[in-house]
């Protein structure tokens, strides 16, 4: 007996993926990517609250709390990995659009400009911006074991 081999579903819209790079020495477009992702995390926000009228947060339930909060932080922890991800391959594209005599010039070369300055200065923001959005994770969490330990020395006191 054979085994059937599931077919493949289709992918959806969310999981095209990426263009293939053209040219090794072209890595614009995985900085781009890594733009858009945190451009798209930091307005997601906007967007959602344009199409579906949310609960105003006072009433939301902690867990509807925390996975708001959870998939922002996600969003926006996937926008710094991609930035520290392509950060050798954005640094090796400067240094070979230099044609320098040697690697450690180039490379010289390529960390004092200011786009590779407004290149680290964005990855730094994007990694901040993720560090706070898992605080608020961890808040939130704080808050339901507080709750918690309230709920509990309550039931424990009404027994005695």
């Amino acid at each position: 007996m054979t085994a059937k081999i599931p077919a493949i579903p289709p992918m959806r819209e969310h999981q095209k993926p990426a263009p293939p790079l053209k040219n090794l020495t072209d890595l614009r477009p995985a900085k781009q990517l890594a733009d858009d992702l945190y451009e798209e995390a930091r307005t997601s926000e906007r967007a959602l609250a344009a199409s579906i009228r949310p609960l105003p947060e006072n009433e939301r339930p902690i867990s509807e709390q925390f996975r708001i909060i959870a998939k922002e932080w996600a969003d926006l922890d996937g926008a710094a990995r991609m930035y520290e991800a392509t950060r050798h391959d954005v640094l090796n594209q400067r240094m070979l659009a230099l044609n320098a005599k040697s690697v450690s010039m180039a490379e010289m070369m390529v960390r004092a400009s200011p786009e590779w300055h407004d290149f680290t200065a964005k990855m730094v923001e994007a990694r901040t911006a993720a560090n706070r959005k898992k605080l608020q994770l961890d808040y939130i969490q704080m808050r339901h074991r507080e709750w918690i330990a309230a709920d509990a020395n309550a039931r424990s006191e009404r027994r005695l």
